[in-house]
């Protein structure tokens, strides 16, 4: 056998070594993303079954903040939900 020959056969136990490596990578990398796919579900069902309890913690964290700057007395409407755009050169806007 010359050195050539000898080098490109690999032994039969280092082919069963990959395999085995191969294998355990493989269901590994299986699980790991059964995983990952399972976590995104559960984080996008809690933000589906949340969002309108946020947006209503929002609405009274608002509510809080400008009855802190303006006495609910002062006003006699939904102050976080009526507005009105003004448009005038002497306020700096076109």
């Amino acid at each position: 056998m010359n050195k050539e020959t000898s080098q490109q056969a690999t032994p039969p136990k280092e082919n069963k070594v990959r395999s085995a490596l191969n294998i355990a990578v493989s269901k590994n990398t299986k699980i790991l993303a059964l995983f990952a796919i399972a976590c995104t579900a559960i984080v996008g069902l809690v933000s589906e079954l949340t969002k309108d309890r946020i947006k209503q913690q929002e609405q009274q964290q608002l509510l809080k903040t400008l009855h802190s700057i303006i006495e609910p007395s002062r006003y006699d409407n939904n102050i976080a939900n009526d507005c009105i755009m003004m448009s005038a050169p002497e306020l700096g806007s076109d």
